[in-house]
């Protein structure tokens, strides 16, 4: 029986979404892995983003490595994938998507890995007898991973929960406990979709970035290397090129109805891959 893990973390260092404690996390699930769960340290594969002598955690990086453990995972074999870092939802029109929204992680170049794109990661896995473990360390985490469940919905013998501790309590509790100023890290790993537009737009010059744009938008800074929401998209307005370059010139009589039928229901088929960039065609 092998066992592998990738663990990833993600400080966002000098950007607006900067965090302080997920390489912490990285060191001690590592230190957990082989500790106490039997983890050989060298199938333990290392992602962060504070230090250039190991992997990068880019969006590119991680789907690489997971596909690269599904590949090569053999029946009996353990999986373990942590993530520590800021989750993030962004629009979408699937209809099995019941709050409209994608639940997603951030990579340290904010191609994001949405849901979907886990899903289809680890598909393959349904094929094999191999137990994945997935830890998302960060907000949005509760379906991750596509599914309807939540494991953990609160106290199981109908009492009320425990009152929620705010900031300023828990940084008194870490005090008494002799951890250091620099040791926390308070802030919410939730990356708010404003931010998060904000951040594609700095990368892209300044250029807006709204719903309207979002996919075209993720899809013109990552290409083939973007979440398979934009992929799809990419797909279909390729195709709605082709079509209107195999549409005839304009000035004749009639002729052109079979290349504008076949332009309408290429954008219509962008247009219900969400986000709404293909329903604003100019």
């Amino acid at each position: 029986m092998g066992r592998s893990a990738l663990l990833i973390g993600c400080n966002y260092p000098g950007t607006k979404a900067e965090l302080r404690g997920c390489i912490n996390d990285v060191w001690d699930f590592k230190q957990t892995l082989t500790q106490c769960m039997g983890f050989d340290e060298g199938n333990i594969a290392i992602m962060i983003d504070t230090d250039q002598q190991y992997t990068q955690p880019t969006g590119k990086n991680i789907k690489a490595h997971l596909s690269k453990m599904v590949t090569e995972a053999q029946d009996g074999d353990l999986l373990f994938v942590h993530f520590s870092g800021h989750g993030t939802q962004v629009p979408s029109d699937d209809p099995e998507e019941k709050d409209s929204k994608d639940e997603a992680i951030c990579p340290c170049d904010m191609n994001i890995i949405t849901d979907a794109d886990l899903t289809l990661i680890f598909a393959p896995l349904a094929e094999k007898d191999v137990k994945l473990t997935f830890v998302a360390d960060c907000c949005h985490s509760g379906t991750m991973l596509d599914h309807d469940e939540v494991i953990i919905t609160g106290p199981k013998d109908g009492t009320p929960p425990p009152p929620q501790a705010n900031a300023a309590s828990m940084q008194s509790l870490l005090a008494a406990l002799g951890a250091s100023n620099d040791d926390r890290d308070m802030k919410n790993r939730s990356l708010p979709f404003g931010d998060f537009k904000e951040m594609l737009s700095g990368m892209m010059g300044g250029q807006s970035v709204d719903i309207g744009n979002l996919r075209s938008s993720m899809s013109s800074l990552f290409g083939d290397d973007s979440s398979a929401r934009s992929m799809d998209y990419s797909k279909y307005i390729s195709m709605a090129k082709k079509a209107m370059a195999m549409m005839p010139k304009s000035g004749g009589q009639g002729g052109g109805g079979g290349g504008s039928s076949m332009f309408s229901s290429v954008m219509a088929a962008a247009g219900s891959m969400g986000g709404g960039d293909g329903g604003k065609g100019g």
